[in-house]
C-alpha cells in the first residue's frame, strides 16, 4: 500500500505539471447530467437549512436580489416568497439542465417576480451596476470558484446596507466518502487521469468564513455551522447517493473512464470494511452559513 501512496501521489505531481485538471466544463456537464435527480437526493436534505439562511437575511418586501449559483431554483424561490411581488428575484446557474428545472419550479409556483438565467456566476457579475442588489446569496457553491475574490465582485453589486447570504459546505464535509475515493485513487494510480481542488477552496468553518467576509470588507453579522445526517445501509447505498447529488460532480472524472467498474468495486468494498457498524454506515453533511453586511 505504501508503494501504491507513492504512486499515487507521484501521478498528482504529473498531472499537476501537465494541466491535467477538472475543468468547469465538466462539472458544468456533471451539473446537467444530475439535474433529474438532485432535489431527490440532495435538496430534501438540505432545503431546510438553506430555507434558515434565508430567513436570517430579514428581507423587506420590495427588495431585488440575486441568487447564484442557484441549481434548480430551491433558494432562488424561498427568496422570491421573503421579497413578495413586488421585489425581483434573479438566479443564475452555469448548467442549462439545473436552469431548465428551476424555471419548471418557477411555473409551478406562478412566481412572475423571478428571473432564471444560465451563465458563470463570475462573468454575469459584470452586467450588473455596482450598487444594484439588496442582497446577493450564493448557496453550496462558493468553492467553485475563488471564494474571496467573488465575495469582492458581490460587495461591488450590493447597495450600501445590502446583505449577502452565504452557506457552503465545511471542508471535511462527508469526510468518509472522500478518503474512500482517495484510497480508491492510490490503489489504482495508474488510472488517475484529472485532479480537482475543490476541497481546498471550501471554508473550514466559521473563522474562515468571517475573515473571508471581512477581507471583502463585509461586516460579519450571523456565522454558524450544522448538519444533516445520513444512514445507509451499505457502501452501495452510499456510492448510488453520491452518484446522484452534487458530491459527485467532477470527481467521477478524475479516473480513466474504463476503469469506472473497478473504482465503483474498491469503493463501496472500502466503504463497507471501514465505516459500516451495527448493519449501516452513518455520514454527516456538515456545513457553515453566513450573513454579512455591506456598511458603505
Amino acid at each position: 500500500m505504501r508503494l501504491h501512496r507513492l504512486r499515487f501521489y507521484g501521478r498528482v505531481l504529473h498531472l499537476l505539471w501537465r494541466g491535467r485538471t477538472v475543468s468547469a466544463a465538466t462539472i458544468r456537464e456533471d451539473y446537467d447530467r444530475l439535474s433529474e435527480t438532485y432535489d431527490a437526493y440532495f435538496t430534501k436534505h438540505v432545503a431546510p437549512h438553506s430555507r434558515r439562511m434565508v430567513s436570517r437575511l430579514r428581507l423587506p418586501q420590495g427588495a431585488r436580489v440575486l441568487d447564484l449559483a442557484c441549481g434548480t431554483g430551491t433558494l432562488t424561490l424561498a427568496l422570491a416568497g421573503a421579497v413578495g411581488r413586488n421585489g425581483s428575484v434573479t438566479g443564475i446557474d452555469a448548467s442549462a439542465g439545473m436552469i431548465k428545472a428551476a424555471r419548471l419550479k418557477r411555473a409551478a409556483a406562478g412566481y412572475d417576480h423571478v428571473e432564471f438565467l444560465q451563465s458563470d456566476i463570475g462573468r454575469v457579475m459584470d452586467h450588473f451596476r455596482d450598487g444594484y442588489f439588496d442582497a446577493v446569496t450564493c448557496g453550496w457553491a462558493i468553492g467553485y470558484g475563488r471564494p474571496c475574490r467573488l465575495l469582492a465582485q458581490i460587495r461591488r453589486k450590493l447597495k450600501p446596507g445590502g446583505l449577502i447570504g452565504i452557506i457552503e459546505n465545511i471542508r471535511d464535509t462527508l469526510a468518509p466518502i472522500r478518503k474512500t475515493a482517495v484510497k480508491v485513487a492510490q490503489t489504482l494510480p495508474q488510472y488517475l487521469d484529472r485532479v480537482m481542488d475543490l476541497h481546498f477552496r471550501l471554508p473550514r468553518g466559521r473563522a474562515e468564513l468571517g475573515a473571508w467576509f471581512e477581507r471583502a470588507g463585509l461586516r460579519p453579522l450571523h456565522i454558524w455551522e450544522g448538519r444533516e445526517p445520513f444512514t445507509f445501509a451499505n457502501g452501495a447505498e452510499v456510492l448510488n447517493w453520491v452518484l446522484h447529488t452534487g458530491a459527485s460532480a467532477g470527481f467521477n472524472t478524475m479516473m480513466a473512464p474504463g476503469a469506472k467498474a473497478r473504482c465503483d468495486e474498491l469503493f463501496v468494498r472500502y466503504m463497507d470494511r471501514d465505516y459500516k457498524t451495527n448493519g449501516h454506515i452513518e455520514l454527516a453533511h456538515r456545513y457553515v452559513a453566513g450573513v454579512a453586511r455591506k456598511d458603505a
